[in-house]
């Protein structure tokens, strides 16, 4: 992404996520996806923070979309999480 020509960023980063999300969606054999999608999925991350990413993933879902708490460190916050509860 970053030899991408700045004005398409924005863009890229859309398709990734949608991208993700279509993925998942294909494999989610419990509707939890579907039920997660309804709701507005969370977005975590620097491209969380904005408003041309977040107003593209929404519309292009149809559904709100909602943040992270701080998303720019729920990632990692996150990671932490989960290397401290295999390490117990």
């Amino acid at each position: 992404l970053d030899r991408l020509d700045p004005a398409k960023l924005p863009a890229a980063l859309v398709r990734t996520v949608l991208d993700m999300i279509t993925s998942m969606w294909r494999h989610d054999r419990h509707g939890a996806i579907r039920g997660a999608l309804r709701k507005g999925p969370v977005l975590a991350g620097g491209g969380a923070l904005r408003p041309d990413v977040t107003d593209r993933i929404a519309r292009c879902l149809g559904t709100r979309v909602r943040l992270a708490d701080d998303p720019s460190t729920a990632v990692v916050r996150g990671a932490g999480q989960i290397l401290s509860s295999v390490l117990r």
